[in-house]
């Protein structure tokens, strides 16, 4: 929870070679997720990440 709102992390063992095309892939999944934590509890998704464990990198993920 940062600056009122949430910070939505989604960790994947993927390896990525094509940042986009995987920010792509998991969008709907963490657009789903996003939806659930805001009605859950009221408050927004300020922003998503997908958290790449095996290249320790993170991925902003656009959110609608």
């Amino acid at each position: 929870l940062e600056g009122g709102g949430w910070v939505l992390i989604d960790y994947k063992t993927d390896r990525a070679t094509d940042d986009a095309a995987l920010v792509k892939r998991y969008r709907p999944q963490v657009e789903i997720y996003a939806l659930a934590l805001e009605k859950i509890t009221g408050m927004p998704v300020r922003s998503a990440v997908l958290c790449l464990l095996r290249d320790g990198r993170a991925l902003d993920v656009p959110l609608r």
